[in-house]
């Protein structure tokens, strides 16, 4: 399973890679369960066929301090496909 940690006070990037399709041309969303958080990802400039996961630091903030689970969702078809999933969890200052 993949875990992530941010900071309470910081944004976060994170490129997401695929050795099978290129992510560039599908229609890519970030989830996080328990929250109003879910966004497109960006394009990455650093690599064609990936993308970023970009959430602002007022985004963050809005975190749990547990882990919760998240998402990686491909929307490109009429059936949604899970494309990575895991936990995030926000470490450091509270709200």
């Amino acid at each position: 399973m993949n875990e992530f940690t941010v900071h309470g006070r910081e944004a976060l990037r994170l490129p997401v890679i695929s050795d099978t399709m290129d992510l560039s041309i599908r229609t890519l969303m970030f989830e996080i369960s328990g929250t109003s958080i879910r966004v497109s990802l960006d394009l990455d400039p650093d690599m064609p066929t990936g993308r970023i996961i970009h959430l602002t630091r007022e985004q963050v903030a809005l975190l749990p301090t547990v882990p919760t689970m998240f998402a990686v969702v491909d929307e490109t078809d009429a059936d949604p496909v899970v494309l990575l999933a895991g936990t995030l969890k926000r470490t450091g200052f509270t709200r």
